[in-house]
């Protein structure tokens, strides 16, 4: 080592050591440069560079209430995707979501991760599981923007929000117009979500495509339904 600064000046050979900055988190695609902003609005247009700046800062920052936010927003799905409405009222089904919503989308959040890190070794992804829990919680804002549409969907359709009944629209033809609005902008929501993980998977695995973030999410999934069904398989087997 050199016995002379940058400034060529002599060294302390007694002084302290240099302490020096950690370097920001490496980027697949480095010609995208960094970002000034606020990450909730930037994360919709730049993905790749947003979700580097927040790991290289504090990849948990804002995790929590995203995690309860996205949770809320998930049990809210599963309640109207499987007719809870016929069988609970409503806000027994939004105080449930309120109540479990954060334990819910944290199990999601951990399964998924460890999920993505699993299957990304196939692509030679770098990324650790902190950092993706970022990429995922982050990518979940639009969905979580979808979800607040359940607040008008709600107080027009009343509890025909989680059943299949079509009551309303049979009195009411025109309702189809409100319904058709809030139905295709949270699903363009939800898609824009998943689209924007393709990405910030794809930048903290180190992947230049978000093709192969698109590829990681898939072989993902299908690893948490394995994980998610084997045990119910057998479960059954064994009840028999």
């Amino acid at each position: 080592m050199s016995s002379q600064d940058e400034f060529g000046f002599e060294r302390n050979p007694y002084a302290a050591p240099e302490v020096r900055p950690l370097e920001p988190w490496p980027s697949a695609k480095p010609e995208l440069g960094d970002i000034d902003g606020n990450p909730f609005l930037t994360i919709w247009t730049r993905p790749r560079a947003t979700i580097r700046q927040i790991v290289a800062r504090d990849p948990k920052q804002y995790l929590l209430p995203l995690v309860f936010l996205s949770g809320v927003g998930d049990l809210l799905d599963q309640a109207s995707i499987h007719n809870l409405g016929a069988f609970f009222s409503v806000s027994f089904l939004v105080l449930a979501a309120l109540l479990f919503g954060f334990l819910f989308g944290l199990f999601q959040l951990l399964i998924s991760a460890f999920c993505v890190k699993f299957t990304g070794q196939m692509f030679n992804g770098r990324a650790n599981q902190v950092a993706l829990r970022a990429a995922i919680a982050w990518a979940s804002i639009p969905a979580i923007c979808g979800s607040i549409l359940y607040i008008p969907e709600i107080g027009i359709f009343g509890g025909e929000t989680f059943t299949d009944a079509v009551d309303s629209f049979e009195a009411q033809p025109l309702l189809w117009i409100p319904f058709t609005i809030i139905q295709g902008t949270a699903f363009v929501l939800g898609m824009w979500s998943f689209i924007i993980c393709c990405h910030t998977v794809a930048e903290l695995q180190g992947y230049r495509s978000a093709w192969t973030g698109f590829w990681n999410l898939i072989f993902a999934f299908l690893v948490g339904l394995l994980l998610v069904l084997t045990p119910i398989f057998l479960l059954l087997i064994f009840s028999v």
